[in-house]
C-alpha cells in the first residue's frame, strides 16, 4: 500500500508543527532551571545589598562610636585632677589619709586614728578601672571645727565621701564655761585609678 504523497503545503505545516513541538519540549525543560537561576540570582543581589546596608551603618556607628569615645575620654582627662594618686595602693591609701590630716589642722581639730585601706577585690579579668580608697578616722572638736573639718574636705580638689558619720559628746558634764567638745568618728571613702597587680 503506497502512502499518499504530501503537497508542499502540507509538508510546510509539518515543518511548523514540529518545530512547534520541539520548541514546546525546549521551553518546558529551560524554564525550570531558568527559573531556579533566575531566583538564585535575586537572592544573591537581596543579600548583597543588605551587606552594603550594614556596612553603611556600621560606618556610621563607627563615627558616632568615635565621637562617643573622644567626649568620654575628655571627661575621663578632666577627672584624674580629682582622683587620688592611685600608682600604688599604699600611695593611695598614703593622700587618703594626707587631705584628712590637712582637713583636720585647717578646722583646729585633734585628729586621733586612721586607718586606711585600698579596695582591690576586683576581678582582675574585668579590668576594673577604678579602685575605692577607704579611711575610718576619730577626730575631736567643737561644732565650729567639725563644720570646717567637713567643709574642707567636702571642698578639696580630690573628690572625697563620707559614707559614715557619728558624733557623740566625751563630756557631757563639762561646765558651761569650756567650749563643748565633740567626738567624732567617720568613714571616708576616695577614687584611685586602679593598677593592675596593686595590692593593699
Amino acid at each position: 500500500m503506497r502512502l499518499p504523497t504530501l503537497g508542499a503545503r502540507d509538508r510546510r505545516a509539518l515543518g511548523f508543527g514540529g518545530s512547534a513541538i520541539a520548541a514546546l519540549i525546549v521551553v518546558m525543560c529551560g524554564v525550570p532551571p531558568v527559573r531556579a537561576w533566575s531566583a538564585s540570582s535575586v537572592a544573591s543581589a537581596r543579600e548583597v545589598v543588605a551587606e552594603a546596608e550594614r556596612g553603611e551603618q556600621s560606618v556610621s556607628a563607627g563615627g558616632a562610636l568615635r565621637d562617643s569615645m573622644r567626649v568620654r575620654g575628655a571627661r575621663f582627662v578632666a577627672l584624674a585632677p580629682m582622683l587620688l594618686d592611685g600608682s600604688s595602693a599604699a600611695t593611695a591609701a598614703a593622700t587618703l589619709a594626707s587631705l584628712i590630716s590637712g582637713a583636720a589642722a585647717t578646722a583646729d581639730a585633734k585628729l586621733g586614728a586612721v586607718h586606711v585601706r585600698l579596695d582591690t577585690g576586683r576581678r582582675a579579668d574585668v579590668g576594673s578601672t577604678f579602685a575605692r580608697a577607704s579611711a575610718r578616722a576619730d577626730v575631736t572638736a567643737d561644732i565650729r571645727g567639725l563644720s570646717r573639718f567637713l567643709r574642707a574636705l567636702e571642698r578639696g580638689p580630690t573628690l572625697l565621701a563620707i559614707r559614715e558619720l557619728s558624733v557623740t559628746q566625751p563630756e557631757p558634764a563639762a561646765t558651761a564655761d569650756r567650749p563643748e567638745m565633740l567626738r567624732v568618728e567617720l568613714v571616708i571613702d576616695g577614687l584611685a585609678l586602679a593598677r593592675g597587680g596593686s595590692s593593699p
